[in-house]
């Protein structure tokens, strides 16, 4: 399985633009596919932005 982070732009992308590489990259993390990592920091930013 592959591990990754995920920042704020690929999530921001995903959500604008299902059909670029950004919703993919997310669709495989919901598939389990990926997992991913984040960080308190990382959290505190994506409720910034959402």
């Amino acid at each position: 399985m592959l591990k990754a982070v995920y920042d704020t732009n690929i999530i921001v992308s995903a959500a604008l633009h299902k059909d670029r590489l950004p919703a993919s990259l997310l669709s495989l993390a919901l598939k389990g596919k990926v997992k991913l990592f984040v960080s308190d920091q990382l959290l505190q930013e994506y409720e910034g932005v959402f």
